[in-house]
């Protein structure tokens, strides 16, 4: 309810092929927060000229295949993981990890997140790990050409497979920026 679906609508989405968006959905905080979208978010604070020019790093397709090699036990175990915790405690966990800088953190907690020991090596590599190494080549052009802005998921920073070790070991600088502390209530 606090994800404004009805009641068929939320069977629906536990009855699709991986029941990811239902897994998202098991993080909506009640009562239901006005949120930005991520988008919208993102092109209220890029410059205009960004914000013309907008590259992906990959095609939502490809990622759709990434997903559907998650088994979909990989995915219930992370639903039922999610449902068993308060949202507003994970996130609020998250968002004082991101805060800190503390990627690796992020990383236990994702892992811890998806249930299984199974299911996590699985949404590790296809989800995270399969999609840094594809995302590397034209992250590099567009970090190459200069005067970017690149947004990705906060799983893709850690570890030995993640951005940040890649890049440094392509011979790119990669250092921390200080963002300013969040309130409970806002971004």
């Amino acid at each position: 309810m606090c994800a404004g679906l009805n009641e068929t609508s939320a069977r629906s989405w536990l009855r699709a092929p991986t029941p990811h968006e239902a897994n998202a959905f098991a993080y909506t905080i009640c009562p239901l927060p006005h949120a930005t979208s991520r988008d919208v978010y993102l092109s209220s604070i890029a410059p205009a000229a960004l914000a013309q020019h907008p590259e992906a790093l990959e095609d939502a397709n490809w990622v759709e295949l990434q997903r559907r090699m998650v088994p979909p036990r990989a995915n219930l175990a992370g639903f039922r993981w999610a449902l068993a915790h308060d949202p507003k405690t994970v996130l609020e966990q998250t968002r004082d990890d991101l805060n800190s800088g503390d990627y690796d953190a992020l990383r236990v907690q994702f892992l811890e997140s998806c249930g299984s020991q199974d299911a996590a090596a699985a949404l590790g590599k296809h989800m995270v790990d399969e999609r840094n190494a594809e995302w590397l080549p034209r992250l590099e052009t567009i970090l190459n050409d200069g005067h970017a802005v690149v947004v990705v998921g906060a799983m893709h920073f850690p570890g030995p497979t993640g951005l940040i070790a890649l890049l440094r070991q392509d011979g790119y600088t990669v250092n921390p920026v200080e963002w300013p502390a969040a309130s409970v209530d806002g971004p």
